[in-house]
């Protein structure tokens, strides 16, 4: 076969490609089409925040989270590095829940709405964590924050409020 670098670089490259096809075409895919199967069945006129994380099934979040990051790190250009998880809003709470359950390597929520119903999973967190809140969030009183707070005590994990800040 060819050795030149460029070829054996373009080939590699190649075959990650195919891998990570083989990956979206076995595991997203049919993940994305059972979801939207869930969601389809929901009235989106009644579909607030609270509603739409009270019909997310956890279990399914949690291999979803789990399944995604076995994927990334197996990718040739993830080996040897970290990953992790950023997250706004209820995207916040499942960056949380990735720290506890999907074995990342940090993770960052920024107003995770509902991280302090979920506290049950904070002693399982070993990675860094940070969490951002504003101040003037409704969404999430000072107590939710001191809740986060007090479960995440003596673990890698930093919590800030930010007094002039709201909801996203």
């Amino acid at each position: 076969g060819d050795t030149r670098a460029w070829y054996l670089g373009l080939r590699r490259s190649y075959d990650t490609l195919v891998r990570l096809r083989e990956r979206v075409e076995t595991v997203v895919l049919p993940g994305m089409d059972r979801e939207a199967q869930l969601l389809a069945e929901l009235d989106p006129e009644t579909l607030d925040d609270a509603a739409l994380a009270a019909a997310a099934d956890r279990g399914a979040l949690q291999r979803d989270l789990a399944d995604s990051t076995a994927a990334l790190r197996a990718l040739p250009q993830v080996q040897g590095r970290g990953v992790g998880a950023l997250g706004w809003c209820m995207g916040g709470r499942q960056a949380f829940v990735a720290a506890a359950t999907a074995g990342v390597d940090a993770a960052v929520a920024y107003y995770g709405g509902g991280i302090q119903d979920t506290l049950d999973l904070a002693p399982q967190i070993r990675c860094p964590m940070q969490f951002h809140y504003g101040a003037l969030d409704a969404n999430i009183p000072p107590s939710a924050v001191d809740k986060v707070r007090a479960a995440m005590q003596g673990k890698p994990a930093e919590v800030f409020v930010y007094d002039a800040a709201d909801h996203g």
